[in-house]
């Protein structure tokens, strides 16, 4: 399961989680995060071995003339959503393992027999979803 996000009047677009809105106003965004973590107490009673990740889009900045497209690397979601996992889930369920090259960030149930091999199975996941996601080994 894959959850994504964007503004409605945006549906059409192609660059739909790539655009920057709001600016300046972390309100909105606050507000959808706090809704994707409380997903996450649900999730675990429904299953309660299950890990999560997280790959963030790169900006594009419309208003902009030049059209400002960040980097892949430690993008600006990528810095926004890890600082809000960190502050607001603990270690005591998850272990928490960062991709800044890549703005990705998966939280490991710690719950399974075997940590590193569960992450080797969500990266190759990624990999297979995600092709824009240059691999994690390089």
């Amino acid at each position: 399961m894959a959850l994504k996000f964007y503004c409605k009047k945006d549906r059409g677009s192609q660059y739909k989680y790539n655009k920057i809105i709001n600016k300046g106003n972390f309100t909105s965004v606050i507000r959808i995060l706090d809704t994707c973590t409380s997903l996450i107490l649900i999730l675990l009673e429904q299953h309660p071995n299950c890990s999560f990740g997280l790959c963030s889009s790169r900006s594009i900045d419309f208003s902009n003339p030049k059209k400002l497209t960040e980097n892949l690397e430690n993008n600006q979601r990528f810095r926004v959503y890890s600082k809000f996992i960190q502050d607001r889930i603990g270690n005591i369920t998850f272990t928490h393992l960062e991709y800044p090259f890549i703005s990705s960030y998966l939280l490991i149930n710690n719950s399974v027999a075997d940590i590193r091999k569960k992450e080797e199975d969500i990266v190759k996941m990624f990999e297979r979803t995600y092709n824009s996601i240059p691999d994690i080994g390089d």
